[in-house]
């Protein structure tokens, strides 16, 4: 934007949220309704695969876990556009770190957002996912 002759540097006053999720999902809800004042997307990484008791049937669906979120989160935070980002293995640090990388990497070419734009909870998710995500963000 031109001002007074002079280039004016925009800062975009929305953040793009990302929140790794395992089976709680209320660390996502807390953070919402703390800090969702300048939210704009909302990212939810979670793995693709549910977990299965020892006889096969299913003890943890994370894509409905994930989904059933989303669909809570919409009634309360209508402007905030939400997203989701799977990952094959939440017990291993390279997978979130590289989720992470990919969503910062596709919003980021839609639209060139300062990195200080980027939100990344560290509390969710599994022990694993919560060290990766503090590590991808710093």
């Amino acid at each position: 934007m031109l001002k007074n002759g002079l280039y004016e540097t925009i800062l975009y006053k929305m953040d793009i949220f990302i929140a790794p999720i395992g089976v709680n999902t209320d660390h996502v809800k807390t953070w919402l309704q703390e800090e969702s004042r300048n939210a704009f997307t909302l990212w939810i990484i979670h793995s693709k695969k549910s977990s299965r008791n020892p006889d096969g049937t299913i003890k943890h669906n994370f894509p409905k876990i994930a989904k059933t979120l989303s669909k809570e989160l919409e009634k309360s935070y209508s402007r905030i556009k939400i997203k989701f980002k799977t990952i094959d293995d939440s017990f291993t640090i390279q997978p979130i770190l590289d989720a992470v990388n990919d969503i910062i990497a596709s919003e980021e070419s839609e639209n060139p957002l300062p990195r200080q734009n980027f939100v990344i909870n560290i509390t969710g998710g599994t022990n694993v996912m919560a060290a990766a995500s503090m590590n991808a963000a710093m």
